[in-house]
Parts: C-alpha cells; sequence; structure tokens
C-alpha cells in the first residue's frame, strides 16, 4: 500500500502535487551526529543549526535511507537486521519541517531556516580564545568573586542599595547612565557566550530573540549539542562568570576610589549584578536553564516539567473524583491512562502513549522543577517590578524636589532640566509599560497569564454589562422624549 504524507510548499514538478510516501527517493542535508552515554543519539545539520533526538533504531533508519534513497528498500532491509518495522514516512516528514531533508524524488526541500551566513568576530580563531576554558581562568575568576563577595559581606563596607542606582541629582542622567551600564554589560556577556564557544571552535551568532513575553539579545549556540557535557556546562556559564566577575571587579575598585568615582562605580557593578537574579526565570530559558538541562540529561526539561505537572494534576483531580481504582503490584493506587506507577515507576499501557513525553526515571525531577519554576516565577518577576516602580518612584521625587528647589530660588535653567528629566523618567515609566502589557496580550506568560485574565475576565463582564444598560436607557430615553414630542405636536394642531 503506498502512503501519502502531504507536504506544504513542496510541489513535485512532474504531478504538481505535495506528497510523500514509501516509494520516494530521499536524500537528506550533511548530516552530524552526537552521543552522549545514557541519551539518545543526536542528528543535526550543523548549515541550519537544526537537531533531533532520535532513537537508536530511526538512527539506523536514516542510515540506510542515506544508503538506499529509496524507503521501500530501506524498510525492507531494516526489517531483516532487526525485525522491527518503523514509519520512515512520518520520521521522514519530520526531519523536512526540521531542514534536515534536501531532496524528496528530485525536488528540492525549501529551507524554513535561514542559512548560516558567515561568523561574528572570523577574526577570531579558536586559539586566540582557548584561554577562556583553561582550569587557572576559571580559577581565578571565582576567587575574585569570593573576594569581591566577601568584601561586600564585611560590616565596615558599605553594602550595595538601590539608591546606588542615583548617583547624579538628576534622574535623566541617572537613567542615561544605568541604560548605557546594562547595555555594554548585556553586549559583553553574549561576547563571553560567544568567545567561550569559539574557544571550543563551535561557530555561535548574537541576535535578537525572544523570551515569553520579552524581546531579548541572544547567542545562537545550537552546535553545542556538539560538545561534551562538560564543555556545554562552561560555555553557558560564561556569561554568568562574566557578570559576577564585573561586579566583583567593580565593587573592590570603588572601596579606594575617590566619593564621585565610587559612586559611578557602585552604579556599574550593581547592575551588572542585577542580571544574574533573572536567571532564576526558568521558562524563559536563560543560562541557569541550560546548566540545568546538561546536569539533568533532559533536553526538553522545561515543556517535558509542564506537561508532568499537568499531568499530576489531572491525576489528582481523577483521584477526587474516584476514578483511581486500580491497583499497581508495589501496593500504589493507579489509573487507566497512567503511563507508569507513579511509585515505583513501574510501566503502564495507556490508551494514547503519545500524551505522556516524559519518562519515569526522570518523574521526580520533572516534578521538582515544575514546581520550582512555578514558585520562582512569580517572586522573581514581582521583586523586579517592585524594585523597578521603587526605582523610578525615587527618580521622579528627586526631579519635583530639584524642581521645586530651583522656582523657590529663581533658577530657570536647573528647572527646565529638572523639568525634561521627569517628563523623560515618565515617558520611559509609560512605555514599558505599554510594551509589557502588549508583549503579554500578544503571548501571554505560562503563570501570570491565565491568573490575569481569571481575575480580569469578572471585571470586564461588569464593565460590558453596564456600557449596555447604559445604552439602553439611554435609547429607552430618547424614544420616551420622540413620543412625548410627537404628543405635544399632535395636541397643538
Amino acid at each position: 500500500m503506498k502512503q501519502h504524507v502531504p507536504l506544504p510548499g513542496v510541489d513535485c514538478p512532474a504531478c504538481g502535487e505535495s506528497h510523500l510516501s514509501t516509494e520516494s527517493v530521499v536524500v537528506f542535508r550533511p548530516l552530524v551526529r552526537a552521543h552522549e552515554p545514557g541519551l539518545h543519539p543526536l542528528v543535526g545539520s550543523v548549515e541550519r543549526s537544526s537537531f533531533i533526538e532520535v532513537e537508536p533504531q530511526a538512527l539506523r533508519a536514516i542510515d540506510l535511507i542515506a544508503a538506499h534513497g529509496r524507503l521501500d528498500g530501506a524498510a525492507q532491509r531494516l526489517y531483516e537486521e532487526a525485525h522491527t518495522r518503523v514509519d520512515l514516512v512520518d520520521l521522514v516528514a519530520y526531519m523536512a519541517e526540521r531542514d534536515l531533508v534536501a531532496t524528496i524524488d528530485a525536488c528540492a526541500i525549501p529551507g524554513r531556516r535561514a542559512t548560516r551566513q558567515g561568523r561574528h568576530f572570523a577574526y577570531v580563531s579558536p586559539r586566540a580564545v582557548e584561554w577562556m576554558h583553561h582550569p587557572f581562568t576559571l580559577v581565578s575568576v571565582l576567587a575574585v568573586c569570593f573576594i569581591g563577595v566577601a568584601a561586600g559581606l564585611l560590616r565596615s563596607s558599605p553594602r550595595l542599595t538601590i539608591a546606588d542606582l542615583a548617583p547624579f541629582q538628576i534622574s535623566a542622567l541617572n537613567l542615561v547612565a544605568l541604560l548605557a551600564v546594562l547595555g555594554v554589560n548585556l553586549y559583553l556577556h553574549e561576547l563571553a557566550h560567544l568567545f567561550m564557544a569559539r574557544s571550543y571552535g563551535i561557530d555561535a551568532t548574537i541576535k535578537l530573540g525572544r523570551r515569553g513575553p520579552f524581546i531579548v539579545l541572544e547567542t545562537d549556540v545550537t552546535d553545542a549539542w556538539l560538545l561534551p557535557k562538560r564543555q556545554r556546562i562552561v560555555m553557558f556559564i560564561a556569561g554568568m562568570g562574566y557578570n559576577a566577575l564585573a561586579a566583583s571587579l567593580l565593587f573592590l575598585a570603588s572601596l579606594g576610589a575617590p566619593p564621585f568615582a565610587a559612586a559611578l562605580l557602585r552604579l556599574a557593578s550593581l547592575a551588572s549584578a542585577l542580571p544574574l537574579l533573572f536567571q532564576l526565570l526558568l521558562w524563559m530559558r536563560t543560562d541557569l536553564y541550560f546548566v540545568l538541562v546538561a546536569l539533568s540529561g533532559e533536553r526538553n526539561l522545561h515543556y517535558d516539567a509542564r506537561a508532568y505537572v499537568a499531568y499530576r494534576w489531572w491525576r489528582l483531580r481523577a483521584a477526587r473524583r474516584g476514578e483511581v481504582r486500580a491497583l499497581c503490584p508495589c501496593g500504589a493506587s493507579r489509573h487507566d491512562d497512567d503511563p507508569f506507577c507513579l511509585r515505583c515507576g513501574v510501566p503502564h499501557s495507556p490508551q494514547d502513549p503519545n500524551r505522556f513525553p516524559f519518562r519515569a526515571a526522570s518523574r521526580h525531577l520533572l516534578l521538582s522543577f515544575g514546581l520550582a519554576t512555578l514558585v520562582l516565577t512569580p517572586v522573581v518577576m514581582l521583586w523586579g517590578l517592585h524594585r523597578t516602580a521603587t526605582l523610578h518612584w525615587m527618580y521622579a521625587r528627586r526631579d519635583v524636589e530639584t524642581l521645586r528647589d530651583a522656582l523657590a530660588s529663581s533658577q530657570p535653567l536647573l528647572a527646565m532640566v529638572a523639568g525634561i528629566s521627569l517628563l523623560l523618567v515618565a515617558t520611559v515609566i509609560a512605555v514599558l509599560g505599554y510594551l509589557l502589557l502588549s508583549s503579554m496580550r500578544r503571548r501571554r506568560m505560562d503563570v501570570v497569564g491565565p491568573v490575569a485574565a481569571a481575575v480580569a475576565r469578572p471585571v470586564v463582564d461588569a464593565a460590558r454589562a453596564i456600557a449596555t444598560a447604559r445604552r439602553r436607557d439611554k435609547g429607552h430615553a430618547r424614544q420616551m422624549r420622540r413620543r412625548r414630542a410627537r404628543d405635544l405636536a399632535g395636541r397643538a394642531r
């Protein structure tokens, strides 16, 4: 039987249709592989920066397709070797979606991912930056960070506070200085990832990306899947290491500097350290998230944890409804759709296995990660919003005080500067609020979006009901006035 699978955007020049069948001849793009003990192998294309995880049988099927070309011949050879049947049509269709297929029946597959154009800082060779992952470099960075933290914890040294972000009397200067320091640190943070990847022979590119509702500057290190686990961890920690090193060095330099220079150095130190806290937003796939991915071996940690937490919530509700009646051999209760026993991990046979992408061996890790994400996300977000509001309120209050003193002392130039600064701070607050709200409307966050929608829905419904009642009352009053006018006109005649 000839099985056809539609491929959108691929038109065969012979028949004009878009299809893939068991008789098709498939040619892959140049593929590379990565093997890691205890995990499924990875197959991908460095040119397209696309990798997929496959089972050993699927990997053997890819080799046979590359050798034979025709899917039916590869399927027959695979059955003769392992006495198993693999849906090669579905496998090739999935690889075509991931830009790993070059042609099907001599029809070129258009790429859905842009081909990598050149390299950033191509003149920097891996040998020129290999000192970055030298053990002496790593130990030196840890030593400097430890000294900086120890100096900050001493009672004799002044601690960093939110007031250190306002060294100037005019808030516009504070805002410009803060944004400049944050921008420079953000770019140097990404450069640390890029040069660390270059030191291991991996090409990386810096680009704008999207993490939830936020637009961020990120480094594309997709080819890092080809590196061993230890090297991947060092590469992901490079950005956080730069932030910690810069914050420590700037703070240590501020201890013996003159007052004005010390104020600027403390601002730069605090602005360098603040991004480290937002690494706890694991749902945004931060550097800390990828470190946890490398340590745990769960390549889809966020999505599997979200699916497992949703499954446990459904399981809890099913237990409360009395739908959990069967017993596992270990004595734990089980549901007919459970993929495995929650206590001993013995696999079961659910009706739809595709509903559960997670493994029994990772159930504790996924539950811990999911709950930690649910707890850390609102805590960090609320802390960030509170500190941002406090900082802008401090800026606005300082501008108001400066404006009042300037008017009282008849200094029109200073009053004009303070007024412009106050207007600039208000504009920045309005723009940040608008961008945050518009981003949340386009793509609601996993935790904040549903909660905000649930809270706002009754308010919106009540407002609509009030508006409808007012329109109805206005229409009724207008109709009564017209009727009264007609009656008066009839009496006059």
